[in-house]
């Protein structure tokens, strides 16, 4: 075994039993961007550089684009979206596959959306109901839109909408992410006439 293999200070996991959790995911704040769209993609540090473990779980920068780019907004209807982390692989190469699952409106801007970006490597911001972003994609391991289904829904009050799974395989959980979202620029008004 390598003799530095401890590079991050011993800390204990402890909460405070007061905590106000929350569980889910913002429908008004999910966002993505091609990995094409992107001028630097931040990451975690290595865990060589990581000091402590908040700051192993997290991207501190912020990304940066190419100009006119930027992350676009994606409306999730409303009690309808999670982030989950599930382990992959065998002792000595474990990993994570983070899955953003929602659904989205069942229109046709939603399925030009799914068309135009169905095969596209991509990187997506979630807003957790806690206030804390969580990234799903990377430079190296991208999100994909992996799955998705339409539904008309058959009697009034039934769900019509498309349900999305977005997935990614990283070596860590989805991360923190710490920097500022950049929305791509709104286009200029119309002139007067």
């Amino acid at each position: 075994m390598s003799e530095n293999c401890d590079p991050i200070k011993l800390e204990n996991i402890e909460f405070c039993a007061t905590d106000e959790i929350i569980s889910g995911i913002s429908d008004l704040e999910v966002y993505g961007a091609a990995i094409s769209d992107f001028k630097v993609i931040a990451a975690p540090p290595k865990l060589d550089v990581a000091t402590n473990f908040e700051e192993a779980g997290a991207i501190a920068e912020t990304h940066t684009f190419k100009e006119s780019r930027g992350f676009h907004k994606i409306q999730i209807q409303a009690d309808s979206g999670s982030v989950e982390n599930t382990q992959l692989g065998e002792k000595s190469n474990l990993g994570v596959q983070n899955s953003l699952t929602g659904a989205m409106r069942n229109n046709k801007k939603t399925k030009g959306y799914l068309r135009y970006y169905k095969n596209t490597p991509m990187i997506f911001i979630v807003r957790e109901k806690t206030g804390n972003l969580v990234q799903i994609g990377s430079q190296n391991c991208p999100a994909y839109i992996v799955e998705f289904t339409g539904n008309t829904g058959a009697a009034p009050g039934d769900a019509k909408n498309i349900q999305v799974i977005i997935r990614d395989a990283q070596p860590y959980f989805a991360p923190d992410y710490e920097g500022t979202i950049t929305q791509f620029p709104a286009p200029a008004p119309e002139p007067d006439v």
